[in-house]
């Protein structure tokens, strides 16, 4: 035991300054929170709240060179929180965001539940309607098929042969052929 402790004895200050990806503030749970030199908290999320108030129309591009940095994904989570709408940008393929709401408001957890449960009802009823009004498109485009006549009994073979078409006279004739031989 001895050897083994004085091995780790000797690599354990290597061990604490290991670093690892995981320890980092994960940005999707936690609002990214920076404190300046005068202790003012500054979200970047509200702030972006603020700059999008204070400049109706910016694009997601915009956003991004304004504050240096990807806020794409913070500016959507507001959208589908209700406090943004945006309106497609026809001349480059972007939306452009303006608020909905008069102040920003952080969303507890419960309300936050019950977003994601609207929006996923959401989906699921645009998704039906969706598959039904392509429904309602292909019966209208399928082409009409006249119903078949009801089979009666007949006992004259003639007038069976009368009735038939063309085609399917040539496909009866066939069938025979296969199964009597010619």
């Amino acid at each position: 035991m001895a050897n083994l402790q004085s091995e780790l004895q000797k690599i354990a200050p290597a061990l604490t300054n290991i670093n690892f990806a995981d320890d980092e503030a994960d940005s999707v749970t936690k609002p990214e929170v920076t404190v300046s030199a005068e202790g003012v908290v500054f979200n970047i999320t509200r702030a972006a709240f603020e700059y999008i108030k204070a400049n109706p129309g910016r694009t997601v591009a915009e956003l991004n060179a304004h504050f240096g940095r990807d806020i794409s994904a913070r500016v959507h989570a507001m959208f589908r929180r209700g406090q943004l709408t945006r309106t497609p940008d026809q001349a480059n393929g972007s939306y452009r965001y303006r608020v909905a709401v008069d102040s920003y408001s952080v969303m507890s957890l419960h309300e936050a539940l019950q977003l994601a449960q609207k929006v996923r009802r959401d989906k699921i009823e645009k998704r039906r309607a969706k598959q039904a009004s392509q429904d309602s498109r292909r019966a209208k485009a399928a082409p009409q098929t006249t119903p078949k006549p009801a089979a009666t009994a007949v006992s004259d073979v003639d007038s069976v042969l009368n009735s038939l078409t063309v085609a399917q006279a040539r496909a009866l004739y066939t069938r025979l052929k296969e199964l009597f031989g010619a």
